[in-house]
């Protein structure tokens, strides 16, 4: 809208896709807010737990925006990534006194990495959500970046937290198999039993195989 930043999003399908991307966390934060108050009601209280969304690895934040604007900023937004931001990657952010305290919900700047994610600082902007209140999304974190974001929210203590989630990985097949969040139940299904290559090397060639079917089922 007229109000929002420039995103710079002219291609047809950038705009389709941030649009699906919108729409399904704010679906998401629909359902949690039912599931964890029941009452539709985003303004915190005493008793209520209020939905809060999280950006892990946000870069410039502009999907970060995107939610809090679409939410009409009655959401919290935390922009979480491990760059400190510079002037350019700003420019997506509320400017300084744009938000009103009073009657409008904080757009938050987090600076740190994904492995330590579940640390008390980082932790600290979403206290306000505890008890599934957190709504987790990415947009195109890179590499194994996806599997570390899975395994640290689905264990204590931002398993405390988290009550949905919106993961749209990238370059997924640069992702090392001991990186992957999942492997048992890969080798549950008779999947990645590793075994000694030619030169006695340990090799998985099952997972080497499921990033290039990714990488082709990417082609145009």
């Amino acid at each position: 809208s007229a109000d929002c930043p420039d995103t710079f999003q002219r291609k047809e399908t950038n705009i389709i896709q941030i649009g699906s991307l919108v729409g399904c966390v704010c679906s998401l934060v629909d359902d949690v807010e039912a599931t964890i108050n029941g009452d539709g009601n985003y303004n915190s209280s005493n008793n209520h737990i209020s939905p809060l969304v999280l950006d892990i690895g946000a870069g410039k934040a502009l999907f970060t925006r995107a939610v809090y604007e679409t939410l009409r900023r009655k959401v919290p937004c935390v922009a979480f990534d491990r760059r400190h931001q510079c002037e350019d990657d700003l420019f997506y952010d509320p400017k300084e006194g744009e938000v009103d305290d009073l009657h409008e919900q904080p757009y938050t700047r987090l600076v740190g990495d994904v492995g330590r994610l579940s640390s008390s600082r980082n932790l600290d902007p979403l206290r306000s959500a505890k008890g599934g209140g957190v709504i987790a999304i990415t947009k195109h974190l890179c590499g194994g970046a996806t599997d570390n974001s899975l395994m640290a929210l689905c264990r204590l203590p931002l398993s405390d937290y988290v009550g949905g989630a919106c993961l749209v990985p990238c370059c997924h097949i640069k992702t090392k198999r001991e990186q992957y969040c999942n492997v048992p139940y890969l080798q549950r299904h008779g999947f990645c039993q590793t075994h000694r290559g030619l030169r006695g090397n340990m090799q998985d060639n099952d997972f080497r195989t499921f990033g290039m079917l990714i990488n082709m089922s990417r082609a145009k």
